[in-house]
């Protein structure tokens, strides 16, 4: 991978607005960046899809295909066990607080199980859903212990 100094500069020759979150977003790859773009996702979605996802908004995720809103989620419940740890988030620029660590392994657990087969003719729009809202109940039992459980409920 290349510098991150050169990648930004790069980015910015192609008119790559927001380049410094997409390329963290893309795990400092500039070609993803470019990928990521080409796809509709901006910064401002990015910076944004933490807060949706930890208030159950799956509609931030709306048109992307199922394999991008995983690989977006895989990131997201990273960053988010990291930070739970202790930890610095690496793909997302700032995360709500207070997610909890059981609830978060267990998402993570779901999102590896989907990503196996991301080309399955899912219905994407219920499966993101599904989830978004088992990344939400991470983020929900944080905030009051007995308000969701903290393991997975949904189908395997």
């Amino acid at each position: 991978m290349p510098a991150r100094d050169d990648a930004l500069a790069w980015l910015a020759v192609r008119g790559v607005q927001g380049a410094e979150v997409l390329l963290a977003a893309a795990g400092g790859r500039p070609l993803e960046v470019l990928d990521l773009v080409a796809a509709g996702v901006d910064a401002a979605a990015w910076r944004a899809l933490p807060a949706a996802v930890a208030r159950g908004r799956a509609q931030a995720l709306a048109g992307w295909p199922v394999a991008r809103a995983v690989d977006a989620l895989q990131k997201l419940c990273h960053d988010a066990m990291v930070q739970a740890s202790g930890g610095s988030a690496r793909f997302f620029p700032s995360l709500p607080g207070g997610a909890r660590l059981p609830a978060l392994v267990a998402w993570s657990q779901r999102l590896s199980r989907t990503a196996r087969h991301d080309e399955h003719p899912w219905n994407e729009a219920l499966l993101i859903e599904a989830l978004v809202a088992q990344g939400s109940r991470a983020w929900l039992a944080g905030a009051a212990p007995h308000a969701a459980p903290a393991f997975d409920t949904l189908p395997a």
